[in-house]
Formats: structure tokens, C-alpha cells, sequence
């Protein structure tokens, strides 16, 4: 196993920080994306056996719609990473918000393929079997526009698996009475009696494609209460008020968000049905033009951050390496299965002085001779980092303007507060 360098930071939650990555020690080969847990997930012994599980659960979905983890890298001083599939492009979310500064909206056909491909990523998630072929009952629980990935190759891939949760796991919860996921994405029957099923997932989509096509969020209040109390409440604005071209999609996102789990749409493959009939979905070239026309400049950015840091790790390596080269011009004399390293020009020698001498095997010699020293990262700019990691380096970040996508609509309720659990 590969260890891997962080590059450059692509994004950071409650959890983790995500990373470009590069093969270790001259940051060469493929580029992956890296996972790094902050300190206090690794410090939990049940959020770290959340997040390897999450590992064992994305490994284990082989689907084009699903963001892949490639293997988990552990250290001995309890460091801990995911290294998944490097997607070159942008999340939905940010599309949407660069949409937004702008006072416009995705493409119709163009969100609507974003969903569909996000539906069968979901389905495929949902039919996840183990080894007697029996249902796994694996729920997503945090499906968002963060957590769709949209590649330049123009294929939407469902990621995170942070908090998935397996029906028949027969673990106890350790967190009874907390909810997990984004507010404004939540099921209602998970808000107000802890229910989580696969329904639970098509309503996030549902909230999701709702946001996809009207450019801005669904049910966000002003507060935590009012967000939960707009889920529990409200039902959302037709797609029509939007504009009259997404009047065909109102169906299928009346049937998604029904508050009733009974009368909701029941399944990703159901729900990606409807929309198919609802109205054309772009191509998946179509779909890979938009986003290096809408994202293409902040991607061109980031390759270029990217090639820096790499040209940067290389140029210390070849510097440590040239010093190491001078340090090992020494005599070498093999004897058997070891190896005697000479003095030369040693001021007892030239005095006809004994000369202690030191044998090693001759694989540490050669070891010696040709290892490459891992270049160590610079401190991070995320608040807090790993004591027993070393921080990733720090790169420039963009700092996003204010954001038309964080204001919504008001709710034509009053406010209440939500149910205590």
C-alpha cells in the first residue's frame, strides 16, 4: 500500500478534510482524492469505527454513479485516511451556487441527467446484498447537492458514506436520539419519530432535484427549529412558480416529497422513472461541457495549484537525495552477507592509528544509498490538526462570494418548534 501526500484541500466538514492526494514520496502517478479525519473523529473510538465502516461500505459498491474508496492507509502512530477516486469537477452544490451568482439557474436537461445519474448511484446503494444474498437494508442517510459529484467526463457520482446505516447491522446505536444528516435534506418521518429507511433517501433526493432545478434551497429557515419545522410543514413551492418550463417536473417532485412515507415515491429507480418521462435529460458530453464551461476556470486554477505543490515536493526531494548522495560516498566492502563501511582519510588512518570499521547487512547499505525521504508536509490551514499526523500542506483556498443559493423562500407557516425526540 501506497502512502499518499495531500496536495491541495478540495473541502472540509464537521468530519474530515478532503484532499487532492499524490502517490508518496515525489507526490508522481495518479491522483486520488484523500480523506483525512480531524482529531476528534480519530480520538472516538466510535466515530473511527463509523468511518471504517464507511470505507467498507463505498469499497464494496462497484457502480459508474458511485464514488469509489480505493483502500484505507493506517499508521502506526493511529493516523487514519480514506483514499477514494480523485473527481475531477465540481459538487452539485456548487454548481447550483455558481448558477446563483449569477441570477440564473442549471439547465433543465441538464439537472435532470445530474438526478437520474444520482438516482441510480442511490439504487445502487439500496440493493447492496452480503454474502448470502440477502438485503442489506444500507441507507445513505446524508444525500445533498454536497455530496453528488459532478465529473468533467459528465457522470454525477453519489459520495460520502460517513453516517450509511445498515438495517440489519445488529449494533445497538450509540447515538439514540441524535439526528444525523443535513436538516433541510431530512425525511420527515425521520425527523419526528427516528425512522430511516430507503424512503428516507428518496425524499433527500427529491429535496435535492427540487434545489437542482429552481437554483435555490427548499426548506432552510432562519434556524435549525425553523429548517425542521418547514420539513415537518411545508410542501414545496411548485417548480412552475420557478419558470414554466419545469411545470412537466412537478409531478414527480409532488410524488418524492409527499411527508407521507406510504404515499412517497417508492424507490430511486421509481423516482428516476418519472423524471425520464418528465422532460429530456441532456447527454452525458452535454453534461461534461457545462460543467468546464461553468466550473472551467476554478478548474484550471486547481490543476495549477496542483502541478505547484507537486513541482515543489519533487524539488525538495531531489535536494534531500543530492545531500544524501554526498553523505554515502564511502568505501564498501562486502563480506558474506554483510557489509563493511571504510574510513577514507580518516586522521587516525593517515597516523597509522587502528580504525574501528562497522558491519551491516548490505540491504540496509543499499537502503541507505537509494531511499527516498518523505518531504514533510507544511502546517495546515484547516483550525485543527491530527497530534499524532502530520498536517497536509497548506495551498492558497478561494474564498467564495456571498451566495444567492443560502437565502430561501419563506415559509407560508409560522414557525413551531419541532418535535422533541
Amino acid at each position: 500500500m501506497q502512502r499518499r501526500l495531500p496536495l491541495v484541500k478540495l473541502a472540509a466538514g464537521g468530519a474530515a478534510t478532503v484532499y487532492v492526494a499524490a502517490r508518496a514520496p515525489d507526490a508522481g502517478g495518479e491522483l486520488v482524492a484523500l480523506k483525512l479525519p480531524h482529531p476528534h473523529v480519530l480520538d472516538d473510538p466510535r466515530q473511527r469505527a463509523a468511518l471504517l465502516r464507511e470505507a467498507k461500505i463505498a469499497a464494496a459498491i462497484a457502480h459508474p454513479n458511485v464514488v469509489r474508496v480505493r483502500e484505507v492507509q493506517e499508521e502506526e502512530n493511529g493516523g487514519l485516511a480514506l483514499v477514494m477516486d480523485y473527481i475531477e469537477g465540481a459538487s452539485l452544490s456548487a454548481l447550483i451556487a455558481a448558477e446563483a451568482d449569477r441570477d440564473a439557474r442549471i439547465p433543465a436537461p441538464v439537472a435532470a441527467r445530474i438526478v437520474l445519474d444520482a438516482c441510480a448511484g442511490l439504487a445502487a446503494v439500496h440493493a447492496q446484498r452480503d454474502e448470502r444474498g440477502e438485503s442489506l437494508g444500507l441507507v445513505h442517510r446524508d444525500v445533498s447537492p454536497q455530496n453528488i459529484l459532478v465529473g468533467e467526463d459528465g457522470v454525477a457520482r453519489v459520495t460520502d458514506f460517513g453516517i450509511a446505516k445498515a438495517s440489519d447491522a445488529g449494533v445497538p446505536s450509540t447515538t439514540q436520539g441524535t439526528l444525523k444528516g443535513k436538516l433541510g435534506y431530512m425525511a420527515p418521518e425521520y425527523v419526528s419519530r427516528g425512522r430511516i429507511d430507503a424512503s428516507g433517501d428518496v425524499f433527500a433526493l427529491g429535496v435535492v432535484a427540487w434545489e437542482a432545478f429552481a437554483g435555490r434551497r427548499l426548506f432552510r429557515g432562519d434556524n435549525e427549529a425553523q429548517t425542521l419545522d418547514r420539513v415537518l410543514r411545508d410542501d414545496p413551492p411548485p417548480l412552475a412558480s420557478v419558470s414554466d418550463e419545469l411545470a412537466p417536473y412537478d409531478a414527480p417532485m409532488v410524488h418524492a416529497l409527499a411527508k407521507d412515507a406510504a404515499a412517497r415515491t417508492s424507490s430511486a429507480e421509481a423516482f428516476a422513472a418519472e423524471l425520464s418521462a418528465a422532460g429530456a435529460a441532456a447527454s452525458q458530453a452535454e453534461v461534461a461541457a457545462y460543467v468546464s464551461r461553468t466550473m472551467g476556470a476554478e478548474l484550471i486554477e486547481r490543476r495549477a495549484r496542483i502541478e505547484d505543490e507537486r513541482r515543489a515536493i519533487r524539488a525538495r526531494v531531489r535536494g534531500r537525495r543530492a545531500r544524501m548522495g554526498g553523505l554515502v560516498l564511502v568505501p564498501v566492502l562486502v563480506i558474506g552477507g554483510g557489509a563493511v563501511l571504510l574510513a577514507k582519510r580518516h586522521p587516525a588512518a593517515v597516523e597509522g592509528m587502528p580504525v574501528a570499521v562497522t558491519t551491516v547487512p548490505v540491504a540496509e547499505v543499499i537502503d541507505a544509498a537509494t531511499a527516498t525521504p518523505t518531504p514533510t508536509p507544511t502546517a495546515s490551514a484547516t483550525p485543527t490538526s491530527a497530534p499524532h499526523r502530520k498536517s497536509p500542506p497548506t495551498s492558497p483556498t478561494r474564498v467564495p462570494p456571498p451566495n444567492p443559493y443560502s437565502q430561501s423562500p419563506q415559509s407560508p407557516h409560522p414557525p413551531s418548534p419541532p418535535q422533541q425526540r
